[in-house]
């Protein structure tokens, strides 16, 4: 699953092939929905960490549970000086209804479409468990 939104269109390509057009429309934004209800845009996530260039050279966020966050970092140039500040904005993105954890590591493994997961939601873990 690519996350990217579609439909096929009724009308036929104007170059003559005779198979369905596929009309992309945009792309579906990960969800993490906490134990309380709320629920957090990936996207606010992953942009605390371009707040903070240099912070980390890779990094990947993963719903450990409805209350539980992951953050593996591959530590940048920047991180001893601006882990703190990193700290605060995730648990202010997260509402402080979340736990977060923090691993330092040396490599993030890329899914097996090759791309490597920023975020990873309990829905998202789920479906790849199950499919």
């Amino acid at each position: 699953d690519t996350g990217d939104w579609g439909s096929i269109r009724p009308s036929s390509c104007q170059c003559g092939r005779t198979l369905p057009i596929l009309s992309i429309s945009g792309r579906g934004v990960e969800i993490i929905e906490l134990k309380n209800g709320r629920r957090v845009s990936a996207l606010d996530l992953i942009t605390a960490f371009d707040e903070y260039p240099g912070v980390a050279q890779r990094f990947q966020i993963i719903q450990t549970g409805l209350d539980n966050i992951l953050i593996k970092i591959i530590p940048g140039a920047f991180w001893k000086d601006l882990k703190d500040a990193l700290y605060e904005k995730m648990e202010r993105n997260l509402h402080l209804y979340a736990k977060i954890d923090w691993e330092i590591v040396d490599d993030i493994p890329a899914e097996p479409s090759g791309k490597i997961a920023l975020v990873k939601s309990l829905r998202q873990i789920h479906a790849q468990n199950n499919a």
